[in-house]
């Protein structure tokens, strides 16, 4: 019975998937967890395309979740910045 681990080439993104959820932007990480956890489901039950599939989509939703964080924290930056400098007049 193969494992993720005995799979080369198929990733499952969960600890990217978890990390990103709970730090970054949970909307879209609770679907990287999601898609993380059918990747091993799949590769389980012997559905090696499914499982490739699934570790994309749980990659895309982690890369997703870093960009919208990545976005809101330059918002916030800027907003914090235009304020600070607009008070002292």
């Amino acid at each position: 019975m193969a494992t993720s681990q005995g799979v080369p080439g198929i990733r499952s993104h969960m600890v990217p998937a978890i990390i990103v959820t709970f730090l970054c932007f949970f909307p879209t990480g609770i679907p990287a967890i999601v898609y993380a956890y059918q990747v091993s489901a799949k590769i389980k039950a012997g559905d090696y395309d499914g499982a490739v599939e699934a570790s994309k989509l749980a990659r895309v939703y982690v890369i997703t979740s870093l960009v919208i964080f990545a976005i809101l924290l330059a918002i916030t930056g800027v907003a914090y910045l235009a304020g600070f400098r607009g008070g002292s007049g």
